[in-house]
């Protein structure tokens, strides 16, 4: 099928159906479905919200995809008419800029700059720049005739500057295309390519405040530019010329826009044949995908509790009001996405964010965060407190959730810098304990991709594990088996090394360990880490804490207030080994006697019946399932309509 004939229902077929506007429902889409469902939310924010939220749109959408796996949309339905505001395509070209396909109104788009597709003499009679004349008001002619008065008519693939008066942008850029010629068509190529890196030139290096501009396909409407053969050159001039030239200003998106379904569907086929993979992937399902749900086994699904009319009127719902559409394929991490927006919409002059991650702050972090504090209007303050890291900002609301957004985009990066680093030392272990040769290394990072086997929760082991859950005041929502080959050969590696040191001594427990929500893939990834678990007092030294006793674990619940929508239990074995009394000061095991080279394994709260083992070397645990339950009966309610289920989950990479 040629790709210019495309409905947008094709483009992205899990969007055919779903939420789309109106109230504030949780909803779940019936339109493409893998194994799990495809949700699409939408959270009210007033129209001041909406402002600073569509002014930082491509960061939000970042953070809620790095931290929940979630594509965002910010829209206003009451401005956009029946446009909806959707991306369906971004890569990043640098670790600045992003590039992006978006479906979209021109007019009502909010970025620095849109470009026009103009004519030499800024005529502005037709297509897309009467549209922008039209919405924008006499401003623009008024320029127009002013440029050309003073410079005579624009070249083709020359540019020309005005104002942008009542459009959400801050000016225009008029870019003048080639008109398409077939014979003649080697001519329009580069004439093409030459508009575009004046574009680019511009807001890069002329105009150093514009940090996003939208671009449309120039040339392939009036001028009659093969549409596929446009946007090829449009993509492919983008990409060469961020490889030749470094960013100069603040450009951080470049957004190719369209209202029409076959130009997106062409910028978007573009967008992948020639920048690989969409960043948004993993969240556009295919039409072959549902066809093989159907040879599948049948599982009971879970549904999405409705809204009351009580909690719609709480949280100020009504039809047609600006909104974050929220959009994924977990449950549980649309749960936790919605609460940290709903954090973000109470900010206050006031935030701390607490992060283990923070210590690993570098120079060029910390000169983000300097910035930030000049040009925001912020104080940023780094608090260290009994082997905890806090950011403690406080500014005008609009500022704060600016810089919020920006400081948690800096410790995704660092999150995912350290993972990978972790990932390394495990590939090294891995060679140095057992002996493996590459080959076999590769075998295993070819095996290694994210899957999940739903299968029936039914074997007596778990059932009595769930029934100790509920004894000690949990709700069961699900449990995952964890499957990660790596973690698991470098683990036994290590548990027979301790087995010939510690021969009289019960090596490994089976033992429970709580990590906040956004970690929970990392310790899948990579193991446990410090870093990754719950902000705890260091009483029993500075190491990786596990309990035996799920009670413990409520108890801290209790105690300490919730920023997760769910509680996240890792079930593991860990190895213990040998094991002495614990004290605050512990960086590793202390030796088995003064002066001995040979330590302990493990330190523990009580030597006679401990109940809380400390670990200094994450080789020692490795994940076996991960519990994902609530002390809020109206969650196990939902669930509990469908069939509970265990899915086998397997990491890497």
């Amino acid at each position: 099928m040629n790709s210019s004939k495309k409905s947008f229902a094709q483009i992205l077929p899990q969007w055919k159906k779903g939420n789309t506007e109106g109230e504030c429902l949780p909803h779940k889409c019936s339109g493409i479905d893998t194994l799990n469902e495809n949700y699409s939310w939408q959270i009210s924010v007033t129209d001041n919200d909406f402002k600073i939220f569509k002014n930082h749109e491509s960061q939000l959408c970042e953070i809620l995809q790095d931290k929940f796996d979630c594509i965002s949309t910010v829209v206003s339905p009451a401005l956009e008419g029946h446009i909806k505001s959707l991306q369906v395509f971004r890569k990043m070209l640098t670790s600045q800029v992003a590039l992006s396909v978006w479906k979209d109104d021109l007019t009502r788009h909010v970025v620095d700059a849109v470009v026009n597709a103009a004519n030499e003499h800024l005529q502005h009679m037709g297509g897309l720049a009467l549209a922008l004349v039209k919405a924008g008001g006499p401003e623009i002619e008024e320029d127009s005739r002013r440029f050309i008065g003073r410079y005579g008519k624009v070249p083709t693939s020359r540019i020309a500057i005005t104002r942008a008066g009542r459009l959400p942008c801050k000016e225009i850029i008029h870019a003048v295309g080639p008109q398409w010629i077939a014979r003649d068509g080697q001519r329009c190529v580069e004439e093409l390519k030459m508009a575009i890196i004046n574009i680019l030139e511009y807001v890069n290096c002329t105009n150093l405040d514009i940090k996003a501009v939208a671009i449309p396909a120039l040339s392939s409407g009036i001028f009659q530019f093969p549409l596929d053969l446009c946007t090829r050159i449009i993509v492919s001039t983008i990409k060469l010329y961020f490889i030749k030239k470094q960013v100069v200003g603040n450009l951080k998106e470049i957004h190719l826009v369209s209202n029409e379904d076959p130009t997106v569907a062409a910028f978007k086929t573009a967008s992948e044949n020639i920048l690989g993979r969409n960043q948004l992937e993993s969240l556009a399902f295919s039409a072959e995908m549902a066809e093989n749900k159907s040879m599948l086994p049948s599982h009971n699904s879970f549904s999405v509790s409705q809204w009351t009319r009580e909690e719609k009127r709480e949280n100020g719902l009504k039809a047609n009001s600006p909104a974050i559409n929220l959009m994924g394929s977990n449950m549980e991490k649309m749960r936790e996405a919605e609460a940290w927006i709903h954090r973000l919409l109470k900010l206050q002059g006031h935030h701390v964010i607490e992060n283990n991650h923070i210590f690993y702050l570098g120079t060029k972090e910390h000169d983000i965060l300097s910035r930030l504090q000049k040009t925001s209007s912020v104080s940023i303050s780094e608090i260290i407190d009994s082997g905890k890291a806090k950011l403690e900002i406080k500014g005008a609301r609009a500022d704060l959730i600016e810089v919020v957004m920006k400081i948690e985009h800096v410790l995704c990066d660092i999150q995912e810098e350290m993972a990978k680093r972790r990932e390394q030392d495990l590939w090294s272990l891995l060679g140095q304990w057992t002996g493996q040769q590459p080959k076999k290394q590769d075998e295993m990072k070819g095996n290694s991709n994210r899957v999940k086997f739903p299968v029936m929760f039914s074997t007596q082991a778990l059932q009595d594990k769930k029934k100790q859950f509920e004894k000690c005041g949990f709700q069961v929502i699900k449990v995952e088996k964890i499957n990660n080959e790596v973690l698991n050969t470098v683990f036994q590696a290590k548990k027979k090394m301790m087995a010939g040191r510690s021969r009289n001594v019960l090596v490994s427990h089976g033992l429970f360990h709580r990590v906040p929500h956004q970690f929970c893939n990392m310790v899948c990834r990579v193991g446990f880490q410090r870093m990754y678990q719950m902000p705890c007092e260091s009483r029993y030294g500075a190491g990786i804490y596990f309990t035996k006793n799920l009670k413990n674990l409520a108890d801290q619940i209790r105690k300490t207030p919730a920023t997760d929508k769910l509680i996240y239990v890792f079930e593991a074995d860990v190895l213990t080994g040998s094991f002495c009394q614990s004290c605050q000061l512990n960086i590793v095991p202390p030796p088995l006697s003064p002066g001995a080279i040979d330590g302990y394994d493990s330190v523990v709260d009580n030597v006679s019946s401990p109940e809380t083992f400390v670990i200094f070397s994450s080789t020692q645990a490795v994940p076996q399932y991960l519990w994902t339950c609530s002390q809020d009966e109206v969650w196990s309610r939902d669930y509990s309509s469908g069939q509970m289920m265990l899915s086998s989950q397997s990491y890497w990479g």
